[in-house]
């Protein structure tokens, strides 16, 4: 085996980008592949569609819209206003649950704790707001994509249940 110069590594690590343009200029750039991808998923976001039910069970549909680095912008139409927003993600703790259901050498919970397990609950908080000024809060929990459920309520005292 040759006798390269620095960590072996560097070698898949680094990509060539023949031209890199900047203004009239043409230079010739070196950058690392994880700045690639890091600009990728930068760009990269995807919607998922969800429910607001009222009290008097009429519909409106709104969407999530989930960026690879969060705040996620949220969006809604209730009775024709339009409500716009921010929301949140974190992990729900299972591992008590887990771990009694299942055992604490079990598969399924070396998977949940190393997190190789995708199937994580997840509990999210979203904050909108319409041009009329008001308000809503909603709380919710998910596992996946289309695979959830929570409440919203707005500054006039409606409450709307949330299906994903």
């Amino acid at each position: 085996m040759p006798d390269f110069e620095g960590p072996p590594m560097r070698l898949f690590l680094l990509t060539t980008v023949r031209f890199l343009y900047v203004g009239e200029e043409k230079m010739h750039k070196r950058l690392p592949v994880w700045s690639l991808i890091l600009i990728v998923l930068t760009l990269s976001a995807c919607d998922e569609q969800f429910k607001l039910v009222d009290a008097d069970g009429v519909e409106t549909k709104g969407t999530l819209t989930v960026h690879t680095i969060p705040p996620h912008d949220i969006a809604a139409s209730i009775h024709g206003e339009a409500f716009v927003g921010e929301w949140q993600s974190s992990v729900v703790d299972e591992r008590e649950s887990i771990k009694h259901t299942y055992g604490t050498f079990s598969r399924r919970y070396m998977e949940y704790v190393s997190g190789l397990d995708g199937s994580h609950v997840r509990h999210g908080h979203a904050s909108l707001h319409s041009s009329n000024g008001r308000t809503m809060e909603c709380d919710f929990e998910y596992r996946g994509e289309g695979n959830g459920a929570g409440r919203c309520s707005d500054n006039s005292g409606a409450t709307y249940r949330m299906i994903l």
